[in-house]
């Protein structure tokens, strides 16, 4: 939690899911959970956590933004539900060495990631943005 809020995240402990603490990340109107797995005996400290934060609210059209659009970023799973609610997911393993740099690092790379496939859906990206992209990377002849 310390790690998250000198990222600029609002973290408070929310409950516990399948005896896993569950924290809330807030930063603005993003809102993201962290579930901590694999406690190390003795310490408080965990070797992994699951991010999670939905991307689409329930709609009778999903559009789940394609893959090619998030080049670069954490490497996330989308997950559309039957009432079209997507949801984002991450894992994030803390093996020896992990510095608190490497976590701030990829709890930026996750905001960015679900930020832009909030943007992407909330635009419901079709064939015709897809080819724009294609379309800006050649070069344009006047």
């Amino acid at each position: 939690m310390k790690v998250a809020t000198q990222c600029g995240f609002r973290a408070s402990f929310v409950g516990q899911r399948r005896s896993a603490p569950v924290v809330a990340l807030e930063r603005g109107s993003f809102q993201s959970v962290a579930v901590l797995r694999s406690p190390v005996p003795g310490t408080g400290l965990f070797g992994a956590a699951s991010l999670e934060a939905v991307v689409k609210e329930p709609s009778p059209h999903a559009a789940m933004p394609a893959s090619g659009h998030l080049d670069g970023l954490l490497s996330i799973t989308l997950v559309g539900n039957d009432d079209g609610r997507i949801v984002a997911e991450t894992s994030l393993i803390f093996d020896g060495g992990v510095t608190t740099d490497w976590i701030a690092g990829n709890l930026r790379r996750w905001w960015v990631a679900v930020r832009k496939c909030q943007r992407l859906t909330r635009a419901g990206v079709t064939d015709r943005a897809r080819r724009s992209r294609l379309v800006r990377s050649r070069p344009s002849i006047h």
